[in-house]
């Protein structure tokens, strides 16, 4: 039997393909940022969102009437709150309490339906419900901790980005964990191709209080991620390395990555200062790349933005307090 073909709804031409451009920082090196940002719906989930809809379509996992359910901090569930908008279908979210209010506010906005439970049980409680959920709704459950598309899609990110660097020499490509499907989408990607290329994860170095919205998993956390490594894979044992990166730190490179017109929100900070530190590693010629993952408006009414907010009551002033406002950066 033919499988059902996914509908065609322009906006998912969108979604992928997005830029590539290198920020150069004062030790001479140029750090290339994939701009998941100018995704539709704003972040890189844009394309676990379409690749997970579009092949339960074609699997005759969900249809018109077919309820979608996720667990999520916020990135995902918008990703699909937009694409079920476009496709006429319903879409219920579950996050965990302390999630940005914009995030919640956008999944409504495209006539999504958000649930929450107590922030103690973070996402495993996130996850144990919406499973609950999509049983009692006989609603199709994304679960993106899981689904086999999360690596799959990032098998394209790896190829845009390897097809636009320069002489397609690929260095070493940093992210933080989430779900884990961009790193090791990446490094699948990167294995196949056979570059020699260095897989380095972000890592928050203790809890943070500011930023505690930004969608990273702890080790340990099940994920394709961690699966991945677990599975004695020696070429990625041999190409994989952490860096941890202070609260203060991500703080700071996110506060300068908006003076350079990137509106980014913390992750991509994140991100961005563990591949600073890297880049000490390589000489000024390596091809050093990283994510920027989601926009700065999901962040609006959390701490990150309480500097900003305090200098908007001041009269006649042009800095917003962050204390960087006269730091650069090339952005060439």
């Amino acid at each position: 039997m033919r499988s059902p073909s996914f509908p065609t709804i322009p906006i998912c031409s969108q979604i992928g393909h997005s830029p590539l451009v290198p920020i150069k920082v004062e030790s001479g090196h140029r750090i290339w940022c994939k701009l998941e940002i100018f995704n539709p719906s704003g972040s890189v989930k844009d394309r676990l969102a379409l690749g997970a809809l579009q092949r339960a379509w074609e699997q005759g996992l969900v249809r018109r009437s077919t309820p979608v359910v996720e667990a999520s901090s916020g990135s995902t569930a918008i990703a699909l709150a937009l694409l079920c908008s476009q496709l006429g279908l319903h879409f219920r979210a579950v996050i965990p309490e302390g999630a940005s209010e914009e995030r919640t506010w956008t999944i409504r906005a495209y006539g999504g339906e958000v649930e929450t439970v107590a922030e103690s049980q973070g996402m495993m409680g996130a996850e144990k419900r919406a499973l609950e959920l999509a049983d009692e709704t006989k609603g199709f459950y994304v679960d993106q901790f899981n689904n086999e598309n999360g690596p799959k899609v990032h098998h394209q990110t790896a190829c845009e980005v390897h097809q636009a660097l320069p002489n397609k020499q690929f260095d070493a490509f940093v992210s933080g964990v989430g779900t884990g499907g961009t790193i090791v989408g990446v490094h699948q990607y990167l294995s196949e191709k056979g570059p020699n290329t260095k897989v380095v994860v972000a890592r928050p170095k203790d809890p943070y209080h500011t930023l505690h919205d930004i969608g990273f998993t702890p080790k340990g956390f099940d994920s394709h991620f961690e699966r991945y490594k677990q599975s004695n894979n020696t070429a990625f044992q041999n190409t994989f390395s952490e860096i941890e990166v202070t609260e203060e730190q991500a703080i700071h490179w996110t506060y300068r990555l908006w003076h350079l017109g990137f509106p980014v929100g913390p992750a991509s900070g994140v991100n961005f200062a563990a591949a600073v530190a890297l880049a000490s590693q390589y000489p000024s010629s390596a091809n050093i790349v990283t994510i920027f993952t989601d926009r700065m408006e999901r962040y609006f009414s959390t701490e990150l933005f309480e500097t900003i907010k305090q200098a908007s009551t001041k009269a006649n002033t042009t800095c917003c307090g962050c204390c960087i406002c006269h730091e650069s950066l090339d952005p060439h």
